[in-house]
């Protein structure tokens, strides 16, 4: 998957789902070009590992899963992002850490990433992502839900989703969701990222 389509990810996950957020309400209007925005992530987009594990330690300490790399990460404002993909290079984990007063509710932050993504490069085009399951989970010493959607692809491929909310190191809210294939998803991997938060 190229940079941009990560930085796509990135915009999509971040601030195309944030209502109150100037840029988005930018973005939504069509007043700032998706090229300069594209541009302005890019340039502010690593995929350098130190860097992104710099970003990624200032969300929350874990163990990242055999099988995934290509590391890329986001600071900007008070808003950080790491992703990771799988070797096939479908199944993809995101963590994002909110600024302070800014709370997430995550069905409506899933939503508004459905509603709002138009881009037919990106993984997320075109599913409709519906909760299937829901249960308790703790992550960092701390009780959460773990949200299980699934949807498919306008090629008809299902595709499933694992979100939970926590505090990061920040002392903001933070958000873990790992998505892909329905034929490669591996719940205990899930399960087991989620142990390891610190």
């Amino acid at each position: 998957m190229s940079k941009t389509v990560k930085t796509i990810l990135i915009i999509v996950g971040v601030l195309v789902v944030l209502c109150g957020c100037a840029t988005t309400a930018l973005l939504v209007s069509g007043t700032v070009a998706t090229g300069k925005v594209l541009q302005w992530a890019d340039a502010n987009t690593t995929e350098d590992p130190q860097e992104v594990a710099q970003i990624a330690s200032g969300i929350a300490d874990f163990d990242l899963p055999d099988g995934f790399a290509s590391p890329y990460g986001m600071h900007f404002a008070k808003f950080t992002s790491v992703g990771y993909f799988s070797q096939s290079r479908n199944t993809h984990i995101l963590l994002t850490q909110f600024p302070e007063g800014v709370h997430m509710d995550v069905e409506e932050m899933l939503r508004k990433t459905q509603e709002s993504n138009g881009d037919q490069q990106s993984p997320l085009y075109g599913i409709q992502m519906n909760n299937v399951e829901e249960h308790p989970t703790t992550i960092r010493g701390q009780e959460s839900t773990l949200s299980i959607g699934e949807g498919k692809s306008s090629e008809g491929e299902t595709f499933r989703s694992a979100t939970v909310t926590f505090q990061g190191k920040g002392g903001n809210q933070a958000i873990l969701l790992v998505s892909g294939p329905a034929d490669e998803w591996d719940q205990e991997m899930v399960e087991e990222l989620i142990a390891s938060f610190e």
